[in-house]
């Protein structure tokens, strides 16, 4: 989960100090490292299944080596209540899964591990062993991040690609606490972690070590307090790297 108001004075102690940030890991022979696993969770506020995987995500975004990024899917929202924080563009993401995963049809709570298995997101023995299958994973590319004035500098090394690689950035509002007054979970507050609040393609990765700029003024353009950056194999496929910008990074210097 994103730290606030902790002063950093450079995103390289940022890396340092909190572990989930900046490059993870090791690529090729030298093994993972301390690479992240990456936790996605398909979830609404209208559905009344999904309150216990939105417990597990709220754990596990507190433990080291995991990103959690929870997606409010927009198509349970006929139910009585509308969730705040849904987009089609999720549902849209979720669908994307759906086709990757050869599904037939898209549910809630769902969860992804890593880009490569999903299951029920309350099922929480068969996420615990999916995330301790993915933290042997071999292929993440270390990512890092650096101070360039008023932008940031993305660092992707270099790696074997067998498909091109998108790069996502996600814009993440930490926690919040949703007061539900109607619906199947009418009388509800129930804690939201990690919550995707946008998501764009920012670049193409095919296996050279580049650099990409990003403007801090357009990462903290919306109501989050952090990004997420997800190097992923096409637009759903297996994710190959990630790393969490919090809100003390992104707004040090200004």
């Amino acid at each position: 989960m994103f730290s606030r108001g902790t002063a950093i004075l450079s995103i390289v102690m940022a890396v340092t100090a909190l572990g989930l940030i900046g490059a993870h890991g090791a690529s090729g022979a030298e093994g993972r490292g301390n690479a992240p696993v990456v936790v996605e969770l398909f979830t609404s506020q209208g559905c009344s299944s999904c309150p216990p995987a939105d417990a597990l995500v709220e754990k596990l975004a507190d433990r080291p080596g995991i990103i959690v990024i929870s997606w409010p899917v927009h198509y349970w929202n006929y139910l009585g209540w509308r969730d705040t924080f849904s987009r089609k563009l999720f549902t849209k993401r979720q669908k994307a899964y759906m086709h990757s995963f050869d599904e037939r049809f898209v549910y809630t709570p769902q969860i992804v591990v890593n880009g490569r298995r999903e299951m029920v997101g309350s099922k929480k023995e068969k996420v615990l062993a999916a995330i301790e299958e993915a933290a042997e994973d071999r292929d993440f590319v270390p990512m890092a991040v650096e101070h360039a004035g008023q932008q940031i500098m993305l660092k992707i090394d270099s790696g074997k690609a067998d498909a091109p690689a998108t790069v996502w950035m996600i814009d993440i509002l930490s926690k919040k606490d949703v007061a539900i007054n109607g619906g199947e979970n009418a009388g509800r507050i129930i804690t939201y972690t990690n919550i995707a609040r946008d998501v764009r393609r920012i670049g193409t990765w095919e296996g050279a070590r580049q650099t990409l700029m990003l403007d801090k003024s357009e990462l903290m353009a919306g109501d989050g307090d952090g990004c997420t950056i997800l190097l992923q194999e096409g637009e759903t496929g297996p994710i190959r790297g990630a790393l969490e910008i919090p809100e003390a990074v992104l707004t040090a210097g200004r």
